[in-house]
């Protein structure tokens, strides 16, 4: 139930039902994620990339996800500001990242009949991890859903301080292959005498997205305008206390 509305009732238009399974028969996926769902359909649609209803599970887990990561870092490190927390976000979800947990977790084999056209391995696990945690959502609630992302997630949480090493470039990269954004195209706007500290001020476009930064070198003004642009597509929920 979500919102008032029953689950099923929100896949009703599926034009691929699954067979209902007794109650002891735990498919696969069930035993990857830790969790038993109540409405079978959703099963069937968080891990078939060709149901009418994974985009929208995957539409749903992007946004949950968004929430819980953000909830589990202002938790886990309330030293951070909210720079800090951005990037440790940023590499969390990115594609590297969740490609990481579905090695890990070995949850590409299940994902094998879902890659029905030509598409990088990296979006085919970062499509699939949204979308479970989409129909957990649906089926268990917000409980349910942040026990999931903790236990899968949480090893990556705990290793940020080596891992936010990578460069604001490399996330903006990561977050548009996420999103199939155009790659970061970045074009030098102007350019001052050698002796300025701002000589160089650089524009990143992606897609409608675009931000500008300066800084005396050009890859230093490059990756400024990258962290700007990622604090703009990439911004933190409000978490209660």
């Amino acid at each position: 139930m979500v919102c008032g509305i029953p689950t099923r009732t929100l896949l009703q238009n599926s034009a691929v039902r699954q067979t209902h399974k007794s109650p002891s028969e735990i498919s696969p996926i069930e035993t990857w994620a830790c969790y038993r769902f109540k409405d079978r359909l959703l099963v069937r649609a968080c891990q078939t990339r060709t149901h009418p209803q994974f985009q929208r599970l995957e539409f749903l887990g992007d946004r949950v996800l968004t929430m819980l990561l953000g909830a589990l870092l202002f938790e886990q490190f309330p030293e951070d500001n909210e720079g800090a927390l951005s990037k440790r976000y940023a590499y969390l979800a990115s594609s590297t990242c969740m490609h990481d947990i579905g090695v890990r977790s070995n949850l590409l084999p299940l994902l094998l009949s879902m890659n029905t056209e030509p598409i990088s391995e990296k979006r085919l696990v970062a499509e699939a991890l949204e979308a479970i945690v989409g129909a957990v959502y649906l089926d268990g609630g917000i409980v349910a859903c942040r026990q999931l992302v903790e236990r899968l997630w949480q090893e990556d949480i705990v290793h940020q301080p080596l891992r936010a090493t990578i460069d604001a470039k490399t996330h903006l990269q990561e977050w548009a292959m996420q999103k199939n954004e155009p790659m970061p195209e970045y074009t030098l706007i102007a350019e001052k005498e050698p002796s300025s500290s701002t000589r160089f001020t650089v524009k990143v476009t992606v897609g409608k997205h675009s931000a500008r930064a300066q800084a005396s070198k050009k890859r230093d003004a490059e990756k400024k305008a990258a962290a700007t642009l990622l604090k703009i597509v990439l911004p933190l929920p409000p978490v209660r206390a």
